[in-house]
């Protein structure tokens, strides 16, 4: 198994582009022994790492690093660069410019005509320009080179996907057997409310930097830091202290999976600080978690009786009727203006599909669309497409062409369930069973008809060899 191709994020500064680009070009020339050329203020003629392809005397490769921002390299600067390169001894018979901006034709075009240029001459240099695109289509094919750039790759997270190749042996391989096999999450879709705004003292900026290693994806060793807070100054913490340290043991608990828990921690702040201002919908989605849906329910339509009823009561309210088989659709309870919101659609897309009702899967396309920064959203979208690629495109599962369904639209739904499903692995929340079915799903039917339309979907969405 080689690593996904999904985004890497850039280095954050030039050293740090240099060393990972050196681990890099060991790997792409196959030369252990490629090397950084020389340190920090010394001449390097326009070459910051060096080696031979093939391990090949006459080959010598030199490579430059130019960290970008949006905008691409031009063919002045590469003329430069060049002009510098051809003074490195000895002299090298390949130039490559690697850069953080996008890949640009135009600068590939001009590396070409100056190849031509100097194969006139007698210091011939094929030179290369190779945009982050490049850097990331490289490294997905080497273990070692994707660590070198992506510090959250660790082995545990290619553990849990073999354990993903696992399950995709284990799925039905038979188009009928397909037909039902996406799986609705096993969890209420809801989070815990935080507030970093609370008065400054030493204890609420305590719970603050906790929380920030919350979103970080260090979940458990904040909830190991908070509640040893709790246990070494719960008696002298003032109430609103108190509330916002359960609250946020309550959210690590919510990313590790501890859903009993976290609505137990939930319910017991709200007595800590009843007039907090988020005491209401965190005890509200207190009862969510711990499956008391009538009570939740009830808290929510009580918040939006009041002029300034929000979003997230709202959606609280639709996830709490999803149990009662009485309410056909929840929208007609809350008020209109809060029918688009992304906390209300994401609560109805979870409504319609525990109820079975197809128009969850168009519902989620244009949520997803209306809102591209939600990785809820993202996801149910992505298993809308997985839905609509099982129940209507038979052929292709079979081995004809796809229909209806374009390629990219099913790459990248494939590559968001991948990458979601690595998310939680990497950072170490829990990984549902939903997402991790559903993304081993998309991972076979990717490779079954990558495999018949001879396009290398799998390869190419997700790096799997």
């Amino acid at each position: 198994m080689s690593l996904s191709n999904i985004s890497l994020p850039k280095p954050k500064n030039w050293q740090d582009f240099e060393s990972h680009t050196r681990v890099l070009f060991a790997c792409v020339l196959k030369d252990p022994n490629t090397q950084q050329n020389g340190r920090s203020g010394q001449k390097q003629h326009g070459v910051d790492v060096y080696g031979y392809r093939d391990v090949r005397v006459g080959c010598l490769v030199g490579v430059q690093c130019k960290k970008k921002l949006e905008a691409a390299v031009t063919e002045k600067e590469l003329r430069t660069e060049v002009g510098k390169a051809k003074n490195f001894k000895p002299a090298i018979s390949e130039f490559i410019l690697i850069t953080t901006a996008p890949r640009d034709q135009k600068i590939q075009e001009a590396a070409r005509f100056i190849t031509v240029e100097l194969a006139k001459t007698d210091h011939p240099i094929r030179v290369t320009v190779g945009g982050w695109e490049d850097v990331e289509e490289q490294a997905s094919q080497h273990e070692s080179a994707w660590n070198a750039f992506d510090p959250t790759f660790n082995p545990y997270a290619k553990q849990g996907f073999e354990k993903l190749e696992l399950q995709i042996e284990r799925l039905a391989k038979s188009p009928d057997r397909l037909t039902n096999e996406t799986r609705l999450p096993t969890t209420s879709q809801t989070e815990v409310i935080l507030d970093r705004n609370d008065k400054d003292t030493p204890r609420h900026g305590q719970v603050t930097a906790f929380q920030g290693l919350i979103d970080k994806g260090h979940a458990q060793a904040a909830l190991t830091q908070l509640l040893k807070l709790r246990n070494d100054e719960w008696a002298d913490a003032t109430r609103s202290e108190r509330y916002r340290i359960l609250v946020s043991i309550a959210s690590a608990k919510l990313k590790l999976g501890k859903y009993e828990e976290a609505g137990t921690n939930l319910l017991e702040a709200y007595p800590e600080c009843p007039e907090h201002k988020n005491a209401q919908i965190n005890r509200a989605k207190g009862y969510l978690l711990k499956n008391d849906h009538k009570e939740a329910a009830k808290l929510a339509r009580e918040m939006l009786k009041q002029t300034d009823a929000d979003a997230d009561a709202a959606g609280t309210l639709v996830q709490a009727l999803i149990t009662d088989h009485t309410c056909d659709d929840p929208i007609t309870q809350i008020p209109e203006a809060l029918h688009e919101t992304e906390e209300v659609l994401i609560a109805r897309v979870c409504f319609l599909r525990s109820r079975d009702n197809p128009s969850w899967a168009p519902l989620a396309k244009t949520a997803a669309e209306k809102f591209p920064d939600s990785r809820l959203l993202k996801l149910f979208s992505a298993e809308a497409i997985l839905e609509a690629l099982i129940r209507t495109n038979r052929d292709a599962i079979a081995g004809g062409i796809l229909q209806n369904i374009s390629s990219a639209e099913f790459n990248e739904a494939v590559a968001e369930l991948y990458s979601q499903a690595r998310d939680a692995i990497d950072k170490g929340y829990a990984l549902l069973p939903s997402t991790a079915q559903n993304a081993a799903l998309a991972l076979r039917l990717s490779d079954d008809i990558g495999k018949t339309n001879g396009s290398n979907l799998l390869l190419r969405v997700v790096g799997f060899c």
